[in-house]
């Protein structure tokens, strides 16, 4: 049998060449033997595929340092098109066996 958490795929493998629209931002923290810690260790950014299915997913960056804020998403006066710098997707079961993706990226852009 496949083990689909070995499985690796480009963002673009995914979602094809649709452009991407940030929904929001929070912090992503450290866990230690399944509990969230204090510790900050990058950010979780929402965003939208824009055209086919309008998918909302998630993308973990690990810098801080250039994050974009909740507040700025929010206040902004159109919508954010970004992208992502080596965006690679995993596959995983979620607790009700239904195979889920889970999208990391070295960092994000805005357009």
């Amino acid at each position: 049998m496949i083990d689909i958490s070995n499985i690796t795929l480009s963002l673009q493998q995914i979602i094809g060449e649709t452009e991407l629209v940030l929904l929001g931002s929070r912090p992503w923290y450290v866990y230690e033997n399944g509990i969230a810690t204090q510790e900050v260790c990058g950010t979780v950014y929402d965003v939208v595929a824009i055209g086919g299915s309008y998918d909302k997913f998630n993308v973990k960056v690990p810098d801080t340092d250039t994050a974009i804020s909740l507040e700025d998403i929010k206040s902004a006066q159109a919508p954010i098109k970004v992208e992502f710098e080596n965006a690679v997707c995993k596959l995983y079961k979620d607790r009700n066996g239904h195979i889920q993706v889970s999208v990391k990226a070295d960092s994000i852009n805005v357009l």
